[in-house]
């Protein structure tokens, strides 16, 4: 659990920092692929020079400070929390709608990032969604390198349409598509159970008390190449 302080302290915290304060530091500093440099976990995408890593999703900013302590709070122990800093500073979430991917020229960066563009743009989601949550769960990472604590989204007719645009895109660049199974990583550990072994490892009744506070708006896709940050607003349905 982390040791986040509780917002009910004396201390007045700083004011949040603005969404696009996160398009600018996305990642701390390049420092290998060495796992014992990185929490002990391999990275999926790893650097080569020429390379481009992209990662489609859209970004959940959890602006409120007494449920950003109450979702750190119910962080398992001995998971790496991925609600606050280990500073206690607040952190991004995020819901894919790509896996991480892997391009190999500048110029197939620029044709997949136009393709993204012009496919989020044209899939007939509304110009603003929310998104809600069933339940917690572990998640395995393709590799099964590491295991997610996660909240897994209710069912949600426009992420399933942002995410066939954007399957579309990648299966007509020859890149892996992203199973409908949309999920949002609150923590992460290095694994030795299988997810179905871990399930007494959180406290239930803490989430499914928290559960109906847990929502957030969608407007913009987001597409991260490298360390840049590209923002595809939602346009109104015709």
């Amino acid at each position: 659990m982390s040791s986040m302080s509780s917002s009910h302290d004396n201390q007045k915290r700083p004011p949040p920092l603005p969404d696009r304060f996160f398009d600018y530091y996305t990642a701390a500093p390049r420092i290998g692929d060495d796992p014992a440099l990185h929490s002990g976990r391999s990275r999926q995408v790893g650097h080569h020079e020429g390379q481009w890593p992209v990662h489609v999703y859209v970004e959940w900013i959890v602006r409120d400070d007494d449920l950003m302590a109450e979702l750190d709070n119910v962080v398992p122990p001995g998971c790496l929390s991925l609600v606050v800093s280990p500073l206690g500073a607040e952190l991004p979430l995020h819901l894919s709608l790509s896996a991480p991917l892997v391009l190999a020229s500048d110029h197939a960066r620029d044709a997949f990032v136009d393709a993204v563009t012009a496919a989020v743009a044209n899939a007939g989601a509304p110009a603003s969604f929310t998104v809600t949550f069933s339940h917690a769960e572990w998640v395995t990472n393709s590799d099964r390198s590491r295991l997610f604590f996660t909240l897994r989204a209710n069912q949600n007719p426009q992420l399933h349409t942002l995410l066939a645009a954007c399957n579309q895109v990648c299966a007509d660049s020859d890149l892996p598509t992203l199973p409908d199974a949309f999920h949002v990583s609150l923590a992460w550990k290095l694994p030795y159970k299988e997810p179905h072994e871990q399930a007494d490892e959180f406290d239930r009744s803490a989430i499914d008390r928290l559960l109906p506070e847990l929502a957030f708006q969608v407007d913009t896709v987001k597409l991260k190449v490298g360390k840049k940050v590209v923002r595809i607003a939602l346009v109104p349905t015709l």
